[in-house]
């Protein structure tokens, strides 16, 4: 969530998050706290939102950082703690960094990764990808940023695209759960 975002509005937030999804803080200017080095605006970033969420009575414990970006800056990571109890950090990119993707290599949860799903991202690529977590008892951790119709982004995935994806999810027997279901153990 992006405070202030055009993209959504605070009834689509509460509605999604009364049907099970997911709402995270996200910052809120969408930032790359990577590149971010005064303590004010890092805290902004991160408390605001976070009291924005509050504000319309959800509970946000994840911050996902904006691109991906921000884990290995030391400063973001001796105040996000004071936020937050887990992070969303290194973001891969499905065509490039497939096989880099690893949960295994040890958990910090200040830099959980994920892999970014969108516009360029082919639905063979998709399977591919399922598969190779399946065979190899790994859980993925997958990211849309944006699902509409309208791609005015490479992150946005179309609507009948997400349907695909999720529906072969289903039909390949893949236990789907979010990441605050994961977090908690559930």
């Amino acid at each position: 969530m992006i405070t202030g975002s055009s993209h959504i509005t605070d009834k689509q937030l509460i509605l999604m998050e009364k049907n099970s999804m997911d709402i995270e803080s996200h910052t809120v200017d969408h930032i790359n706290l990577a590149q971010q080095f005064n303590p004010y605006i890092l805290i902004h970033e991160m408390r605001d939102s976070k009291q924005y969420l509050i504000n319309l009575g959800i509970k946000s414990n994840i911050l996902i950082l904006p691109n991906g970006g921000g884990s290995g800056n030391i400063l973001y990571r001796l105040l996000v703690g004071k936020y937050y109890d887990y992070s969303r950090g290194q973001l891969y990119n499905i065509i490039n960094n497939r096989n880099d993707y690893n949960l295994n290599l040890g958990f910090n949860r200040y830099n959980i990764p994920s892999i970014a799903i969108g516009n360029y991202t082919t639905q063979t690529e998709f399977e591919s990808l399922i598969n190779q977590m399946t065979l190899r008892n790994q859980i993925v951790i997958i990211t849309y940023h944006r699902i509409e119709n309208i791609s005015d982004s490479y992150l946005t995935v179309s609507t009948a695209h997400f349907i695909q994806q999720m529906n072969y999810l289903k039909l390949s027997g893949v236990k789907t759960i979010t990441l605050k279901q994961y977090l908690e153990g559930k």
